[in-house]
């Protein structure tokens, strides 16, 4: 009976050891079924696209198109200075100045209109200014007091061409009185060698213009651009010239 006891007790001795064994011993954890293996992590995708692209592109246009341009524009002709103690004031008429002064009409030039004359300098005569006898507003006609501008070009091939460039000479006349005469000085003193040139007169107000004689043999005479030799439109206009003594 006793043996029996004692070999019972082995038993459960033998049980309690084998089971702190197994509770000790530390068990294989399974991978996850969320995660596949050899997928990159979102931590390593920025850090390749970034370091090729941009090294690139920026190293070939800025290196050309600079060094070529700027080189010309300082080359443009350089400004005449002419010594005006060499020459003499003198005017021109840039219209055929009729015997009775009665023979004319005003021609209006209100609103945007363009009455012009292209004329030419002989050589030797530098041209300093223009003079528009008698500019007419009807006396405003109660519209106000009248405004205009005269700009001067160097004439090229055609009128519009001719507007595409910048005016030599530009100036705006403001609270003109009726049939005032307009003298026109340029700011470059010594003013432009002999050639072919175009003034341009526009009206800025309703009532304004420039008075015609007639005939208009002396110059091309144009009206919004159109030439026209019709009528009473050879404007009566003066050129101040610089001639050699």
């Amino acid at each position: 009976m006793k043996t029996t006891l004692r070999s019972l007790i082995a038993l459960l001795l033998c049980a309690v050891m084998l089971c702190s064994v197994f509770a000790c011993t530390p068990q294989e954890t399974k991978p996850s079924t969320t995660e596949k293996p050899g997928e990159p992590t979102q931590a390593q995708s920025p850090t390749e696209a970034p370091t090729e692209a941009p090294t690139e592109a920026p190293t070939e246009a800025p290196t050309e198109a600079p060094t070529e341009a700027p080189t010309e524009a300082p080359t443009a002709a350089p400004v005449e200075t002419v010594d005006v103690s060499a020459y003499y004031e003198d005017m021109i008429d840039l219209f055929e100045r009729a015997s009775n002064n009665e023979d004319h009409t005003a021609i209006s030039a209100g609103d945007n209109t363009e009455l012009a004359c292209k004329f030419t300098l002989e050589d030797g005569v530098r041209l300093t200014g223009l003079l528009f006898e008698h500019c007419p507003t009807w006396s405003d006609n109660g519209n106000g007091i009248a405004s205009f501008v005269v700009e001067l070009y160097k004439w090229d091939s055609d009128y519009e061409t001719t507007l595409m460039s910048n005016p030599l000479e530009s100036e705006q006349f403001d609270e003109w009185m009726d049939n005032a005469e307009c003298d026109f000085m340029f700011d470059r003193r010594d003013g432009y060698p002999s050639g072919t040139y175009l003034w341009v007169f526009r009206g800025l107000t309703p009532w304004i213009g420039i008075w015609a004689m007639y005939p208009a043999d002396e110059c091309d005479y144009f009206i919004n651009g159109f030439e026209t030799r019709d009528g009473q439109c050879g404007f009566r206009v003066c050129a101040t010239v610089l001639i050699p003594e």
